[in-house]
């Protein structure tokens, strides 16, 4: 969240759009991502690589953030009512553009009703208009490949045994609609901006490109989008490389369907967990500046009290000067971080974990606060 500060949109009240896929897992899913990465060595990228394999159940469709425990709701309902197949049986079919399974008529008519049945349920509860998928269910191993290569894949294709044990989870997964026709890519190397209006690139930093606006940027130049601070800026061409959109993607929420062995699905109450997010209480340099401690709270080498908003002493370290790089928080930041511990302390909130970055800041703040 402390990344998105500059994010002028993250007040936009912008949905996300939700998709509803069938993941194998277990040792089938393990044989197609083998697929996937030899059909990527042999014979290069085709459309099938820019996913995970999968088998889809929905449409892509928007719910607003307030409503988005209904579609987990929805999910839960759906697998109650619906009774699943104990086994999937998976057929390879092959065309000069297309290779994958296809499920058997029992199974697809199982897997259907469950689809049917979340998306009325989604529809009730969240005012969602969502239809369920009626064209054939399919796995995809490769589409749009060239013909050179379709014996090639299609050898591979068939070395993976279809009937091999496999969980199949029905997932739910959410994507930034802002960005649905923008070519994801990868940062390869770390770029520090020179202008106002470039952009910080970290290594394996994410960012999003509009490649109608490619023109519009100067050689050797893109305006992209960071995943990562949701920051607009130029960076060079050259130190990016594309990346699958799945990437970004967020998995919300998933449902065992079938297992290897038939089991009765159950599903278990579990006490609802809450994440606490804390950015640290006011550090001295947010005060004083930068240079707090060389302007302001050095005298011949020790540490002097200027201020009463300076802390009466300082950590003890080594080097006295190294609190200028990592600011302890001031008198007021102190005072702010305990008030909150209080705080927590009368609602009755308990911490059962703590994760805390190292800076001395964010430190003083957690003990400051279960203190």
């Amino acid at each position: 969240m402390q990344e998105h500060c500059r994010d002028s949109s993250l007040n936009d009240p912008i949905p996300q759009e939700y998709i509803m896929y069938l993941l194998p897992t277990g040792p089938l899913g393990t044989s197609l991502q083998e697929f996937q990465a030899e059909s990527l060595r042999l014979c290069g990228k085709n459309r099938a690589h820019g996913r995970f394999p999968h088998i889809t159940l929905s449409d892509f469709f928007t719910c607003e953030d307030g409503k988005v425990e209904c579609l987990y709701a929805a999910l839960r309902t759906a697998g109650e009512l619906v009774a699943f197949p104990q086994t999937i049986s998976l057929s390879l079919y092959s065309s000069s553009s297309f290779i994958g399974f296809f499920l058997n008529k029992e199974a697809a008519d199982a897997i259907r009703s469950f689809t049917e049945s979340f998306c009325h349920q989604v529809s009730t509860l969240t005012d969602c208009s969502l239809k369920p998928v009626y064209r054939d269910f399919h796995l995809t191993l490769a589409h749009k490949f060239s013909p050179h290569h379709q014996m090639t894949l299609e050898r591979l294709a068939k070395s993976i045994s279809p009937t091999q044990s496999c969980v199949w989870e029905a997932a739910i997964f959410s994507r930034d609609m802002r960005f649905v026709h923008y070519q994801t890519l990868r940062a390869l190397f770390p770029y520090e901006p020179q202008n106002d209006d470039e952009l910080k690139l970290c290594v394996g930093d994410l960012v999003f490109l509009d490649a109608t606006g490619i023109s519009d940027s100067p050689e050797g130049w893109l305006m992209v989008a960071c995943h990562r601070s949701g920051c607009w800026g130029l960076v060079p061409e050259n130190y990016l490389d594309k990346e699958n959109e799945t990437i970004t993607w967020v998995k919300q929420r998933k449902n065992d369907i079938a297992e290897e062995f038939p089991v009765p699905i159950t599903f278990t109450t579990v006490e609802t967990r809450r994440v606490l997010l804390v950015k640290h209480a006011e550090s001295l340099d947010e005060v004083f500046g930068h240079h707090w401690l060389t302007d302001h709270a050095l005298v011949n080498g020790v540490y002097y009290r200027q201020d009463l908003n300076f802390p009466v002493k300082l950590p003890h370290r080594n080097k006295v000067q190294d609190f200028e790089e990592d600011p302890p928080l001031s008198s007021c930041g102190m005072f702010q971080a305990r008030l909150f511990g209080e705080a927590l302390r009368d609602s009755s909130l308990k911490c059962v974990s703590v994760f805390c970055s190292p800076d001395l800041r964010c430190i003083q703040t957690a003990h400051l606060i279960l203190t």
